[in-house]
């Protein structure tokens, strides 16, 4: 099941990439994304002529695990790419079981050409 809908932090752990994941620091509105959990993966689509660069996937962003975290260097337009539910951590570096938690709600931060940006996605 994907989540189709959008809307209107933590420093990068050693090892990631930059960019924000601070809803403070995102004032772009990115359209033409899409993230949604299937099975022991996430899919995230982007359907936009634009490459996003240094993406910070979030999932069940603010609530009580402290939401969990992906990033990647860049998501080239008009792809679609799966990854493993376990490379996402929450702050105490405890990977997605989607089993045990449930995935409600998404967050996708990157920098556009108008600066940094945010799509929002729930079930």
């Amino acid at each position: 099941m994907l989540a189709g809908c959008s809307g209107p932090a933590d420093a990068d752990a050693p090892g990631t990439l930059d960019g924000s994941d601070d809803p403070a620091a995102a004032a772009v509105q990115i359209t033409g994304v899409v993230v949604g959990f299937v099975g022991m993966g996430m899919v995230v689509e982007n359907h936009s002529s634009l490459t996003l660069k240094s993406v910070a996937i979030v999932v069940n962003e603010g609530g009580a695990e402290g939401g969990y975290r992906f990033r990647i260097q860049e998501l080239g337009p008009n792809t679609t790419n799966t990854y493993l539910t376990q490379v996402f951590r929450n702050p105490e570096g405890e990977s997605l079981d989607p089993d045990a938690v449930k995935v409600q709600k998404f967050a996708l931060y990157a920098d556009t050409p108008e600066g940094r940006g945010v799509w929002r996605g729930a079930y």
